[in-house]
């Protein structure tokens, strides 16, 4: 008979830090697949991610965060709206940034509760587009359309973090 959480716990499928999908290491070619595996992603309130495809699910292994931020929207001088990798959207609190020591850009999404790692695109987009950034100290100032934010900067980035909110 099949041990179907051992299935779950043992699905060989991860997440790049861009976004990727793997299984066993080697990426899912198929497009569409990782279309399906990205709008199947969810964080389940005890930290761990979960693949959801129709009725089955399996747990994931993301190499960082599960939602990764892929482009933003929005008119200058508001708040822009963040993109998720899994097609969801909300608008970006800018209080809830901050950055690694690899100066990878993450922020606290979904009510604070889940942890998002910024694509190198919309990290550059943000600071581009919508906020003016300033270095210095322990991370970095960004100027709002709301003042000034300083944007700390945290010793380990990562899932670990959202576990570690349960």
């Amino acid at each position: 008979m099949l041990d179907l959480d051992a299935i779950r716990e043992n699905s060989g499928i991860s997440v790049t830090t861009d976004g990727v999908f793997l299984h066993h290491g080697a990426p899912v070619e198929n497009e569409k697949v990782q279309q399906i595996f990205s709008e199947g992603l969810e964080v389940r309130e005890d930290g761990r991610t979960i693949l959801r495809v129709g009725p089955q699910w399996c747990y994931v292994s993301p190499m960082d965060t599960a939602l990764i931020v892929l482009g933003l929207s929005g008119g200058q001088g508001t708040d822009p709206v963040v993109r998720f990798n899994t097609g969801a959207r909300e608008i970006l609190d800018p209080e809830q940034l901050w950055v690694s020591e690899k100066d990878v850009l993450y922020a606290w999404v979904l009510g604070g509760r889940v942890l998002a790692r910024f694509s190198r695109n919309a990290y550059h987009q943000l600071f581009s587009e919508y906020y003016d950034v300033q270095e210095g100290g322990e991370g970095w100032s960004i100027k709002t359309p709301h003042g000034d934010v300083d944007i700390p900067q945290h010793p380990r980035a990562g899932i670990q973090l959202v576990k570690s909110l349960v």
